[in-house]
């Protein structure tokens, strides 16, 4: 339990900003961590039972094989290929405990037939703890605004208030982790009000998405809670299906919207958007970034490369300040589906694209025959709704991927490969 805890929150956030300030870089050392510990994971249950393959598994895993191979040619195509090299292991590392899961633990032997259950029960108990570890440094900052990464300020009902990062770099990362935790204690049923416990975390959970100032994040929960109550629901029709869906392709919509309504767009930012100027800098990001995909269709730019894109260069002159484009340089994608876009092309976001489809099917047939999996998978969905509005690819995102399908690997029957 607390392996996975120190996984879900201090490797892939604190841990991982102290080497890269000492100037190490972790990208080797995380693929052998990862491995290790989904590994670990695995020994501790073989015994007799083997399982049985799943087909849409083995797509999802099967999709990010072929991404990384199309992420390692665009890679090594860009002018800085060392720099692209290093963010491409960086990915590497992320996405192979779900290939080590999908096509090479099957094929060995668990320990006990109800190992899901177990699985499961260290992923709620491990949520928890990082719920409890991230609200007492949560209220610590509060108190003294020590280690606040960013003194940006944020108005709720007259109230103005810092925004809180609590154990992670950057408030919206708070806001996408939190919003990541709703759904396993969010109520799918009115009889699940009954569970105190549960509702204490879902009140912490809120009060961090607050004060963290992350909008995406609260957006994202109150989706997550939706994905939970049709995955828990009886009668599971294609209007149910079509809102799972969502989850992949509002993004897409968002991006569509913000290249060909640029100008007004801009407009209706100009008269609504707040100090830190977070709506204007993603619709200049959103606008450059598929503008750069448009010169570069095929590959992309190569990893790594959307911060230091020239985004100014896209942006017609009187449109925006000079001065504003200025201060917004340097930014990042603002968006996990359009970073993939411009930095490896249509070849990639097609692979990635049918990464996610695929693992939406997955989470919405399996949801009746492991209900337990139910709120990992729900919250799994709600990720990419948070992600719609933050470029960010987080170490515990994935590491739950490859938990999820272990968790609906079925026994198979004796005699079975």
């Amino acid at each position: 339990m607390l392996l996975l805890s120190l996984l879900l929150i201090f490797l892939s956030e604190r841990t991982a900003k102290m080497f890269t300030d000492l100037g190490f870089d972790i990208s080797i050392p995380r693929i052998i961590i990862f491995s290790v510990s989904i590994l670990l994971l695995y020994l501790l249950l073989i015994k007799k039972t083997r399982l049985n393959r799943s087909t849409l598994a083995n797509k999802v895993g099967g999709c990010l094989i072929i991404f990384s191979l199309l992420s390692l040619v665009s890679s090594s195509l860009t002018p800085d290929a060392i720099y692209s090299l290093k963010r491409w292991l960086h990915f590497l590392s992320l996405c192979l405990p779900i290939i080590l899961i999908c096509f090479f633990l099957p094929k060995s032997k668990w320990n006990q037939p109800n190992h899901s259950l177990k699985v499961h029960s260290t992923v709620l108990s491990s949520v928890k703890l990082s719920i409890i570890i991230l609200f007492v440094f949560f209220i610590y900052q509060q108190l003294t605004h020590d280690f606040l990464d960013r003194n940006e300020y944020r108005t709720l009902f007259g109230i103005e208030f810092y925004r809180i990062n609590s154990l992670f770099p950057d408030p919206n990362f708070l806001g996408v982790f939190l919003s990541f935790c709703a759904p396993f204690f969010t109520p799918a049923k009115l009889s699940q009000l009954r569970r105190k416990r549960n509702l204490l975390y879902l009140v912490l959970i809120i009060y961090m998405l607050i004060f963290s100032g992350s909008r995406g994040g609260i957006l994202a929960a109150a989706a997550g809670a939706l994905f939970k109550i049709l995955l828990s629901s009886q009668n599971f029709n294609f209007t149910k299906k079509s809102i799972l869906y969502s989850a992949t392709f509002i993004p897409i919509i968002l991006l569509s919207y913000s290249f060909f309504g640029f100008s007004d767009l801009v407009e209706g930012l100009y008269k609504h958007d707040d100090e830190s100027l977070s709506g204007l800098s993603r619709a200049i990001s959103w606008y450059a970034g598929l503008n750069a995909f448009i010169q570069n269709p095929l590959l992309g730019i190569g990893p790594g490369n959307f911060v230091t894109l020239d985004k100014s260069s896209f942006i017609a002159s009187g449109v925006i300040e000079d001065w504003r484009l200025k201060n917004l340089e340097g930014l990042a994608a603002h968006s996990n589906y359009l970073e993939i876009l411009t930095s490896t092309g249509s070849l990639g976001f097609i692979s990635w694209l049918l990464f996610n489809v695929y693992l939406t099917k997955l989470i919405a047939t399996q949801s009746k025959a492991f209900d337990y999996s139910i709120p990992l998978g729900s919250a799994i969905l709600s990720f990419n709704i948070a992600c719609a509005l933050v470029s960010y690819f987080p170490v515990w995102y994935f590491l739950s991927i490859a938990i999820y399908i272990l968790t609906i690997m079925r026994p198979a029957r004796t005699g079975s490969t």
